[in-house]
Parts: structure tokens; C-alpha cells; sequence
């Protein structure tokens, strides 16, 4: 099998070759990095020194491996670490909040003469994989070349579990070359174990986004006297959604503010124009003045600041879930100590416990979500109520990096 995807992966090589040249020229793809070039003289200054590697796929991986990197330097201060990202906004999130780290790069192609090549250059003590980053060359080539691998944060979505059993026997031989799995739940750890991990080599430790410290809570003058909505990670499809919604609440609540915090920032302009043509004032968070005071809708489109602007919603709302996407992370705004909603695909870890303790509500459709937040809007003390519960919550599941790092060490893995 793993022939057999290695020929499917050349051959795509071979058809994307001619974008890949043009994108040689566009250096925002940094495709030098992802065909492994460059390594050696980056990774010199490391050379002998055995670091640890963290891959995290996803914007929302990068936020929550940040307390394992603080976990590991406290136990391991004397290894450096490289941290990897999949993609170019994974990479500047990183660079942004991972202040510990020593190295950071794109992952290359999972392409086995750039991976050993790669790997020869970094020899890394480990390799951590992030949830589940599925890369058959990279697992294997790390542990041909004896490399220690484990997964941290570790969970297989419905949708993932169904996808990987198609391929079980293929899936089951790559998992095996991993050495440990520190997993978000129970559940996960049962799909892990129906897909052949040998149970000894798993642990159940919580997931990691309950150790996110608070960021900073960033004053927006705009938002002085108006009570705001804050819509975070929104998908397409659900902005639409939202801005419908917010029209028939601007009928109760004339002062009521939306922001908008799409996914991918490349779809700014596209959530800036869907406001527009519903009539309403709409301005970029980085545009804003003080003067903007009667803007009805912000689309905020600077990275690294969603966290924190939850902290000035009085409802927020998580995206990625009205559609089927699988939801991005409930417990940014719970933090905060604000009200949580989100739509019917939210398969995000935490999600169930705040559903559970009052401090989220899951809303089917958008007469559902127009009066939840209605409720919430004319209730402090349900708001209150709710934010508190979401609070407690966040902080009773802490301590998964601690966890993580201390079953590493005694496995021998770092």
C-alpha cells in the first residue's frame, strides 16, 4: 500500500508541475521550503542537538499546542524545538504566538526522497504529530531513520474514523510505526484502538485547547455602549446566515453590533460585500476609526486577535458548524466567560461539555439562532449564568499539556 501511494503521490507531482513552477516565481507559497529546500543551512545552528518537532495542521492546532510547548521547555529546557504548519497562515500564526520555539518551517511535500533528505538535515530526538496529521512518508521515513514519533492532542472525527476504515489495513500499518498517543477522549481512543493501536500505546489526557491562557483582551473603542454579537471562524455558506439573522435582531435591538470573523482571511472581501449588499455599515477592524462609532457590522481580518475580541461579545458565536465542516473551538469564547452558540456539526472536543453545563446552545436553523440570541441579549443574568458555567468548565479540564509531557518522559519518547 504504501508503494502504491507513493506512486499516486509521484504521479501527482508529475501533473501539478507546472503550477508548482508558477508558483516557484509567488515566494507567499514559500514552495522552496515544501520541496525540502534550504534545510541545511537552517537547521546548522541545531545540528547535533536532537530537537523536538511539533506538526500542527490548522490555525486552531497552532493556538492549542502553545501550553505544550511551554510544558516541554520547562521539563526539557535544554532540546530546541521546530515547530511545523501545513499551511503559510499556520506558519504566521505560529510565528505569532509561539514565542518558545527555536525553528519554524512549512512542511515539505510527503514526498520520500524530500522526507529523508529533510529529515537527515533536522534529525529530530521526536516527531510530534498534532490530532491525527496522517502523513504515511513522513511517519515512515521518520522511523526508518530511527526517529521517536507520538501523537499528541490526539482525535479521530466521525467523519475521519469512517474515512480511515476504508483504508484500514493501510492506516493500521502507519499507526503502528507510532510509538505513543495521547488522546482528547475516551471515544478517541476507541477508534484508535478499532483501527489497530495496540491499547498499551495509548492514554487518554484531555485536550490541549483547555490549557489556552487568556490572550490579551483587546478594548475596542467601537464597542464602548452597544452590546455585540462576535461570530468567530465562520465557514461559507454561514455569513449569509448570520447577517440574515442579525437584520431581524436589529429590529429589537437597534444599537446591536455584529463582527464577523471569517476563517480564512482571503475571504474578507467576500464577507465584506455580503454585509454591504444587506444594507448595513460595514467596516474592517483594521480600517476602523475612532469616529466609526454607527458601523453596524466589522469583519475583522487581522490574525491572532479572534480569542481576545470574544472577551468584548455579550453572545459569541462558533463557525464551521452550521455547516459540515465540523466546528472549530467552543472554549475561546467560553474562556471569556461568554455565552457560546453554535450550529448542528460542532464536533469539537469541550463542545459537550458546555452543552452539558448550560454555558452553550446548539441551534438547528435560523429562527433557532435569532431567538437564542434574543434571549440572551434581554437576560444578563442568563448571560451570566452561562459564562460563568463555560468558565468552570475550561478550568476544571485543565492541566492536558502537563499530562501530555509527563507520559512522553516516561515513556521515553522525549
Amino acid at each position: 500500500m504504501l508503494l502504491i501511494y507513493n506512486i499516486l503521490a509521484a504521479i501527482s507531482f508529475v501533473l501539478g508541475l507546472p503550477w508548482l513552477l508558477m508558483m516557484l516565481f509567488r515566494r507567499e507559497h514559500r514552495l522552496g521550503e515544501r520541496l525540502g529546500l534550504g534545510f541545511k543551512e537552517r537547521f546548522a545552528p541545531l545540528k547535533g542537538r536532537k530537537p523536538i518537532w511539533i506538526h500542527a495542521a490548522s490555525v486552531g492546532e497552532i493556538s492549542a499546542i502553545n501550553p505544550l510547548l511551554s510544558a516541554v521547555k520547562t521539563r526539557r529546557p535544554e532540546l530546541p524545538v521546530v515547530i511545523s504548519a501545513t499551511t503559510v497562515t499556520g506558519l504566521k500564526k505560529a510565528r505569532q504566538v509561539l514565542k518558545e520555539a527555536d525553528v519554524f518551517t512549512l512542511l515539505p511535500f510527503d514526498l520520500m526522497l524530500i522526507l529523508f533528505y529533510v529529515l537527515g538535515q533536522v534529525r529530530p530526538k521526536v516527531l510530534l504529530l498534532t490530532e491525527l496529521e496522517l502523513w504515511p512518508n513522513l511517519i515512515w521515513g521518520a522511523k526508518t531513520l530511527g526517529y521517536r514519533l507520538a501523537v499528541v492532542n490526539g482525535r479521530l472525527s466521525p467523519r475521519g474514523f469512517s474515512r480511515y476504515q476504508l483504508i484500514k489495513r493501510f492506516v493500521r500499518k502507519i499507526l503502528g510505526k507510532v510509538d505513543f498517543f495521547c488522546l482528547q477522549s475516551e471515544l478517541d481512543r476507541e477508534r484508535f484502538l478499532q483501527l489497530g493501536v495496540s491499547p498499551e500505546k495509548t492514554a487518554v489526557t484531555g485536550s490541549l485547547k483547555f490549557d489556552v491562557s487568556l490572550g490579551k483582551h483587546v478594548k475596542l473603542p467601537f464597542l464602548a455602549d452597544r452590546q455585540a454579537i462576535v461570530a468567530g471562524s465562520t465557514r461559507e455558506g454561514e455569513e449569509k446566515i448570520l447577517i440574515e439573522a442579525f437584520a431581524e435582531l436589529r429590529r429589537d435591538f437597534e444599537h446591536l453590533l455584529l463582527v464577523l470573523a471569517p476563517r480564512h482571511l482571503n475571504r474578507v472581501p467576500e464577507v465584506e460585500a455580503l454585509a454591504s449588499e444587506a444594507g448595513f455599515t460595514v467596516a474592517r477592524k483594521s480600517r476602523l476609526k475612532s469616529a466609526d462609532q454607527e458601523v453596524d457590522i466589522v469583519v475583522l481580518d487581522t490574525m491572532g486577535e479572534l480569542s481576545s475580541v470574544y472577551a468584548s461579545a455579550q453572545v459569541a458565536f462558533v463557525g464551521g458548524s452550521l455547516v459540515p465542516v465540523g466546528g472549530h473551538n467552543p472554549l475561546e469564547p467560553a474562556v471569556w466567560g461568554v455565552p457560546v452558540l453554535f450550529g448542528p456539526y460542532m464536533e469539537q472536543q469541550g463542545a459537550a461539555a458546555l452543552l452539558e453545563k448550560g454555558a452553550a446552545f446548539q441551534v438547528e436553523q435560523a429562527d433557532q439562532l435569532v431567538q437564542t440570541i434574543a434571549q440572551l441579549l434581554e437576560d444578563p443574568s442568563k448571560r451570566e449564568a452561562a459564562g460563568s458555567q463555560g468558565k468552570r468548565v475550561v478550568q476544571g479540564r485543565r492541566g492536558s499539556a502537563r499530562a501530555t509531557v509527563e507520559l512522553l518522559i516516561k515513556n521515553g519518547i522525549i
